[in-house]
C-alpha cells in the first residue's frame, strides 16, 4: 500500500478539515516519508519566477522510498 503526505488545514489546532494528499507516490510500490515543506518567500531556491506570489512559493523536500532504493527529491 503506497504512502501519501496528508493534508489538513485547522484554525485552532484542535479541529481539522483533511483534503487530498499534497504528495504521493508515482507508483504503488512507492511511498512518501519523511520531509519538510517551507515558503521560500524570498525565492532563496531560484525555483519560482518573480511573477509568483511569495505565498506560493512553496518548497517540499522528502524521502521517496523506491522499491529498489531511497532517494531525497524535491518538488515545488
Amino acid at each position: 500500500m503506497p504512502l501519501y503526505w496528508g493534508h489538513a488545514t485547522s484554525d485552532d489546532l484542535l479541529t481539522w478539515d483533511h483534503h487530498a494528499p499534497a504528495i504521493g507516490p508515482e507508483n504503488d510500490d512507492e511511498g512518501i516519508y519523511s520531509g519538510s515543506i517551507v515558503i521560500d518567500y524570498d525565492n532563496t531556491s531560484g525555483f519560482f519566477e518573480d511573477s509568483t506570489r511569495p505565498e506560493q512559493r512553496i518548497v517540499a523536500i522528502y524521502t521517496n522510498n523506491l522499491p529498489d532504493a531511497e532517494t531525497q527529491d524535491i518538488a515545488y
